[in-house]
């Protein structure tokens, strides 16, 4: 019985830690860059007025140094500005321009980096004030651009120096996944969605049910932990 008891808590704890070295990771998500580099963050967005509160996402250098580390924020002392916008295919843009050289910023001003987040809403008009706490949305990374003068027309990217410049690094497919930590919904940028997403494939958004990371990491971690104490026993017999 001691060796037992010895033997079920070496299986438990391993299982612990196999959980708690998952789930660090999964705090830890991010955005990929078509030709490298990452963003990770944040954006909050009151659902009554559909505006943006808050912004807070970091992104890291392309490899070829074309774009470097920098902080989008929002608000920040009269160097950014922040907006959403609707596309022509009906598509919510959450739109964050700076001017990271402390310059006046404004949305379409000269001399000012942009980052633009595309949400596949399937032409459901503002499909964001329709998110819950535990859904994920898409971000569209193929946009079609209707003709000329028939609308807006934004890709999901980094773009420097705009309007000027057509320096941009679009974003590698992923989601932002919604939860509501403090009455105003919080987008944050992931790999991964969870519950319900809405993906631009048809009928404004899915029914596809992505299981919890948390869910699938416990029981992922429980098994593992099984595993180990099925085999100690084994041997120990």
């Amino acid at each position: 019985m001691k060796t037992f008891r010895l033997l079920l808590s070496k299986g438990v704890i391993a299982a612990c830690g196999m959980f708690l070295l998952f789930t660090g990771s999964a705090l830890a998500d991010s955005l990929s860059f078509v030709g490298g580099g990452t963003a990770t963050g944040t954006f909050d967005l009151d659902t009554n007025t559909d505006t943006v509160t808050s912004i807070d996402i970091s992104v890291t250098p392309q490899s070829n140094g074309s774009f470097g580390s920098r902080t989008y924020t929002y608000p920040d002392s009269g160097d950014s500005d922040a907006a959403v916008l609707t596309d022509a295919n009906g598509d919510e843009v959450i739109s964050i321009d700076e001017a990271f050289d402390g310059t006046s910023s404004g949305l379409g001003n000269p001399g000012t980096d942009e980052l633009d987040i595309v949400i596949a809403c399937d032409g459901v008009a503002d499909c964001l004030t329709d998110a819950t706490p535990g859904t994920s949305f898409a971000i569209a990374t193929s946009e079609t651009c209707p003709p000329p003068g028939s609308g807006l027309c934004i890709a999901s990217q980094e773009a420097l120096g705009v309007p000027e410049s057509l320096l941009g690094r679009g974003f590698e497919p992923g989601y932002v996944t919604v939860s509501d930590p403090d009455g105003v919904l919080a987008f944050a940028l992931a790999t991964t969605p969870i519950g319900t997403v809405w993906d631009g494939s048809g009928g404004g958004g899915t029914n596809t049910t992505a299981p919890e990371p948390s869910a699938l990491l416990m029981l992922t971690s429980g098994l593992v932990g099984l595993g180990l104490l099925k085999r100690k026993i084994a041997v120990a017999s």
